[in-house]
């Protein structure tokens, strides 16, 4: 409603999700300065976590796990503070006091790429432990 959380009409949109979706692509939203910015850092991110070298990987992926786990957490406070301050970056309120558009938009790529670092990484420590496992045969073979 108009007047949930003390925001006094902060949050007045449409709340279903499709509402919000059709609100959003129809009105243009996903050509807003602002959404673009947001989808550029989602690919950027991703692209970062998969072309980071080797060597340096584990440091890059562990500060954009903690990065994204840190703007995760914030997600509620941002869904706040845009449904507060919307007319100043968007077209359109969409903004709900559920959080669903920005679950949408940000938090469900930030899942994504959590998944994604977690995926490589767990490749990584599989490809380590076979290279592991190969050289203790190798030295078991030479000691008979």
């Amino acid at each position: 409603g108009a007047e949930e959380g003390g925001f006094g009409g902060a949050f007045e949109v449409d709340e279903s999700e499709q509402g919000l979706i059709a609100m959003f692509l129809q009105g243009g939203g996903w050509r807003e300065p602002w959404f673009i910015g947001l989808a550029t850092c989602h690919v950027g991110c991703a692209a970062a976590i998969l072309t980071s070298p080797t060597i340096v990987a584990p440091a890059v992926r562990a500060s954009l796990f903690c990065l994204l786990c840190a703007v995760g957490l914030l997600s509620e406070t941002l869904n706040t503070a845009a449904a507060l301050h919307w007319s100043e970056f968007a077209l359109g309120q969409y903004f709900d006091h559920q959080g669903i558009f920005l679950l949408q938009v940000l938090a469900l790529p930030i899942l994504l790429n959590l998944l994604l670092i977690v995926v490589l990484n767990m490749r990584e420590a599989t490809n380590l432990l076979v290279q592991l496992k190969r050289k203790q045969l190798k030295r078991k073979d030479r000691a008979e």
